[in-house]
Parts: C-alpha cells; sequence; structure tokens
C-alpha cells in the first residue's frame, strides 16, 4: 500500500504540492489533538486546532461570541478550556464562580493593556498613547521609557463613582427624560386625543432614535444636536464598524472604519470649538454648572480636566469623549429597546407594567426615579432584559502564573469570560425545566420569596470593590458644587444596577448573579451600570404611560417575533422590526 501511494505521489506532482501544503495543517491538528489528552503545567484542557499559530485567533477576531457559544456547545461540561489565538493561550472561563474569582483578582488578572487598546481603537494620537501607557500593566516598554507617576486611566475610573452616580446622576436623567419628552411631544402633539389617528412605525427604530438623540443631549448638551444634524445616523454607522477597529489593524486595510471613526472625531473637535465660543474651559470649570447647553454634563468636563492635567491633547481628550458616547449609547440602548419590545409582545405583561408605573408618575408628569428603578417588576424586568440581550466577553491579561482552583493559569496568557455563555447557561437558568428556558425572555426570572444569600452579595461586594479601589484619592476631593463624601454620591444597594430586587431572598436565584456579567466584574465593573438603568427605565415608563402601543399583528406573523443579534458584542439589538401602531393616550 506505502509502494503504490509513492508512485501515485511520483506521478502526479500537484499531488506534492498539495501534501506539502496540508502537512503543516495536518501535523498540527494531529499534535494539537495529543496535547488535548494532557495537561500542560497544569493548563485547563486545550481545544485542537488546526491552523499553526494562528490556532482559533480568526474565529475569536470576527466573532468572539460565537467562538465562546461553540466551545460551549462542544465541550457542555468544561468550566475551563484552553485555546490557542495568535501564538497565545487564551483561558475561556465557564464557571462563574472561577469568574468571580479572577475578577476580585486584579493582581494576577489584569485588563490594563486591554483600556489602552481601547484608547487605540478610538483613535488616540500615539503622544497621547505614551502618556496612557504609563504605569500599565502588561504593556511592552520601549529603550528609555520612565515612570513619571501618571495613570489616566486610574485617574479617570477614580474620578467616574462621583459623577455617574447621586446628584450628578439625577441631573442627567433628567435632562434625559426632558429630551426624550420634548421629541415625543413633537412627534405626537399633545392635542392629538386618544380618538386620534394611529400611526403605524417600528417600534425598534422609533425608540433606538428618541432614546440615542436624548442620551446624547443629557451628555453633551442641546448645542450639538445643533450643529450636527446627522449625529444619529453618523453615530450608529460608526457603532456598526467599531467591531473591525478592534482588530487594530492598519488604517489602509480598513478604509470605511477609519474614516467613520475620523467623522465622529471632527465633529466632536467642532462641538468643542463652537462650546469655547461660548464660554472657555477655564471660565465653565469655574462655574461649574450641573449642566450646561453648550458644554454638557459635569461627567464629559471633568473628564477633560483630567485628562489635560495628565498632558493629553485636545484630540486625545475628545477621544475619550468619543469613548464615553460610544459606551453610554451602544450598550445601553438596545437593551431599553428590548425591554419596550418585550412589554409590548406580552399583553398581560404590558398591563401590569403600566400599573407598576403609574403610582410613580407626579401631577405634573414627571417621575419618582427612585421609586421606579426599586419597583420589584420593573428591576426583574431590566436584569432580564440584560441576561437575554448582552453580549459582554470580558478579557484579562494574566500577569503571574497562579493556581485558580485545580488549575494553573500561566503569565502572558489570556482569560477570557464569555458572559453571554454564564447568561444562557440552561442549567443555572433553567434547572429541570422548573422555570422558563434561558433562552426566553421572562420578566419575572428574578422574582422569588424564599430566603437566602450568597451570590448576589458577592456581587454587591464586586461593586463596593470597584468603588473603594478609587475611594480616598485627590480627584474625588476635588471641590465642585455637589461635593462631600463619597458614600452620599453613591446609591444604595437596593438601586444599584446589580442588585436584585428588594424582595428577592431565594438562595437559588442569588447563587444566579454570579452568572449575570453584562457589566464585567471587579474593579472595572462598568461604572456607567446606573445611568443604563435610569435610562432604560425611564424610557420604559415614559412611554407605557403616555401612548397606546398595539402589535401589528399581520406584520409580525410576517416577520416573527424579533431575536437578539447575536453576532455583535456588547448589547445586542432585535434583528427585525417590530411593526405597531401607536397614538397619544
Amino acid at each position: 500500500m506505502l509502494s503504490s501511494l509513492i508512485s501515485t505521489l511520483q506521478g502526479s506532482p500537484w499531488l506534492w504540492i498539495f501534501v506539502l501544503l496540508a502537512s503543516p495543517f495536518l501535523g498540527t491538528w494531529l499534535l494539537s489533538n495529543v496535547n488535548a489528552r494532557r495537561s500542560r503545567n497544569g493548563e485547563p484542557p486545550l481545544i485542537p486546532y488546526t491552523v499553526p499559530w494562528l490556532g482559533h485567533g480568526f474565529f475569536v477576531a470576527k466573532d468572539i461570541t460565537g467562538f465562546g457559544t461553540w466551545a460551549r456547545k462542544r465541550y457542555p461540561h468544561q468550566d475551563v478550556l484552553t485555546a490557542v489565538v495568535a501564538g497565545t493561550h487564551m483561558y475561556i472561563v465557564f464557571d462563574p464562580k472561577l469568574a468571580a474569582i479572577i475578577y476580585r483578582r486584579p493582581k494576577y488578572f489584569t485588563f490594563d493593556p486591554l483600556a489602552l487598546l481601547s484608547a487605540k481603537v478610538f483613535g488616540a494620537p500615539q503622544h497621547d498613547l505614551d502618556i496612557i501607557a504609563i504605569g500599565t500593566h502588561g504593556v511592552a516598554r520601549a529603550p528609555g521609557y520612565q515612570d513619571d507617576g501618571r495613570r489616566v486611566h486610574f485617574d479617570l475610573h477614580q474620578l467616574f463613582p462621583m459623577l455617574l452616580e447621586g446628584p450628578n446622576l439625577a441631573t442627567m436623567i433628567s435632562k434625559f427624560m426632558n429630551a426624550l419628552t420634548a421629541d415625543l411631544n413633537n412627534e405626537f402633539p399633545k392635542d392629538q386625543d386618544a380618538s386620534g389617528e394611529w400611526v403605524t412605525l417600528d417600534i425598534c427604530d422609533f425608540v433606538k432614535k428618541r432614546m440615542t438623540l436624548a442620551s446624547i443631549t443629557s451628555l453633551f448638551g442641546s448645542h450639538l444636536r445643533k450643529i450636527w444634524p446627522r449625529i444619529y445616523e453618523d453615530f450608529w454607522e460608526f457603532d456598526e464598524v467599531v467591531q473591525l477597529l478592534l482588530l487594530d489593524l492598519p488604517h489602509v486595510l480598513l478604509p470605511t472604519a477609519a474614516a467613520r471613526r475620523k467623522k465622529m472625531l471632527n465633529r466632536l473637535l467642532h462641538w468643542r470649538e463652537e462650546a469655547c465660543k461660548h464660554k472657555s474651559f477655564e471660565e465653565i470649570q469655574e462655574e461649574d454648572p450641573d449642566w450646561d447647553k453648550y458644554w454638557g454634563a459635569r461627567l464629559v468636563r471633568m473628564s477633560h480636566s483630567v485628562l489635560l492635567k495628565n498632558g493629553i491633547s485636545v484630540e486625545g481628550q475628545e477621544v475619550f469623549s468619543l469613548g464615553i458616547l460610544w459606551g453610554q449609547n451602544s450598550n445601553a440602548i438596545p437593551v431599553g429597546i428590548w425591554m419596550v419590545v418585550q412589554s409590548i409582545l406580552d399583553s398581560d405583561l404590558h398591563r401590569r407594567i403600566r400599573s407598576e408605573v403609574l403610582p410613580h408618575r407626579n401631577s405634573d408628569g414627571t417621575f419618582d426615579m427612585n421609586g421606579l428603578v426599586t419597583n420589584t417588576l420593573l428591576k426583574s424586568m431590566f436584569l432580564e432584559a440584560l441576561r437575554f440581550s448582552v453580549a459582554s466577553p470580558s478579557l484579562r491579561v494574566v500577569m503571574e502564573t497562579t493556581q485558580v482552583s485545580n488549575y494553573t493559569f500561566h503569565k502572558g496568557s489570556r482569560v477570557l469570560i464569555p458572559g453571554r455563555e454564564l447568561q444562557m447557561e440552561k442549567r443555572v437558568w433553567s434547572p429541570n425545566n422548573e422555570v422558563p428556558d434561558a433562552l426566553e425572555f421572562w420578566a419575572e426570572r428574578f422574582l422569588d420569596m424564599d430566603k437566602g444569600d450568597n451570590g448576589d452579595a458577592e456581587r454587591a461586594a464586586e461593586a463596593r470593590e470597584a468603588n473603594a479601589q478609587y475611594a480616598d484619592t485627590d480627584i474625588l476631593k476635588t471641590k465642585t458644587k455637589t461635593a462631600g463624601t463619597a458614600d452620599r454620591r453613591r446609591p444604595k444597594t437596593s438601586t444599584d444596577a446589580i442588585s436584585l430586587p428588594s424582595s428577592t431572598t431565594s438562595k437559588t436565584i442569588r447563587d444566579r448573579m454570579l452568572s449575570l456579567r453584562p457589566f464585567g466584574g471587579g474593579v472595572t465593573l462598568c461604572p456607567g451600570r446606573h445611568v443604563a438603568m435610569y435610562k432604560e427605565i425611564a424610557t420604559l415608563a415614559i412611554l407605557l404611560s403616555h401612548f397606546e402601543i398595539e402589535v401589528d399583528e399581520k406584520a409580525l406573523g410576517t416577520t416573527g417575533r424579533p431575536q437578539p443579534r447575536t453576532c455583535t458584542v456588547g448589547a445586542m439589538a432585535p434583528d427585525r422590526k417590530l411593526i405597531v401602531r401607536m397614538r397619544r393616550r
């Protein structure tokens, strides 16, 4: 048989070429399968691969959420796996308890290099990247590197708890609701009574646009919308290419993505120039208003102040403005859409939500927002919308070889915690089919009356640690009109975005909270989570209390129910339209 094979090869040079080309891939596959059956220095089991060095790199770069889903489906009983990605070992952690340990050990598992990458992705000039890299863990140092003590990301993180909670949060939410209400009044004039004409529209697109414009107003002031009429279209066109920019390829390979980023940055620089014509940055900082129609929220101004103190250029400051704009819209608005969509699709849920919302509506048409965000049904629905529609893969770099449970994580490797898979795990969210399946949206999933405590307490501890990491430092002591203790600026645990409804005491449900990871975890727990919660619940309350909304059953029968667009990272928008009829009550 062997001699016959040799004869065949000798008579076919093209077959020789094929064998030579295929042999590296075949050899890699065979060797990786052998290695998959034995542990390398205590590492988790290896996923076999075919492409030398690259491994599963292309799959991860193209669709990191899909890669996590594929790995979980192929190895359903493994808590941790090892994948080769561009010559580096990446540990994929599916065990929520192991994930919690990793999040709470920033000394060994750091996010710092990825934070530096995000600044590069959003277009920071090299001069600013060099400053941001100072003191950043896990970053290669150029010859002549000197640590002068500047810590850009640390300074920003110690600033955010003050500016995204308490009185500053209240101001931003008030401006958001005012802008949203004004836009709705323009679209549906108040003199249109309940007997008026129904308007047929796609509720997904309608909510997306209204929330985006209101959010931009609350962050950057109302003047920005006047000087940038296409900001809605430009922002979501930019959002479409962010995943491509994360590949960190040369601009020549991503011309459309690079052009859209440049357009966003140029527009933000123009916004700053226009704001300076109204009042200089120094003047507005001296006055320190909660919000200004030209300069926007204190959050944006104080961020600029911190960056300026660290020597970041004006262009670099607007890179961070773009990050704020993207972070507060791209990941929050799709969740808000889902809350509205699910309440419309379920007529009983729609009725119940309205009955919960109306008691918190004031006589002047405003709402008691603290009452709304602490309402048990609304809070459970918010958490379920996060679980159902957010795919937030968390990445870490291993700083030192360390043991976690039965596994060894080696220095220089990467860690991937696929949040989507934790949130879709049937054994966690619908064990024994006792409750609706994990793939289904169930607004009451976080409601229960049993007693116990564990997982939720650990998540609350993570939130406290994330804030305490940056407490009692110079920036938190910066004197502003809202100065005071850090505790006064932070919400109570009952209003924290990752806490359970106050009535839920079931140990089973509380344990599940370790598997709810829409905001990451540890000291880098997303500081904008409270803003997102308030905006999404406020939008739902305003729409359901002021408008009649009915599903177009004929259109629904044609298009089917919307599903999350799973090929994206972060909040996953509905994958199709939901046509409704809508009119003012």
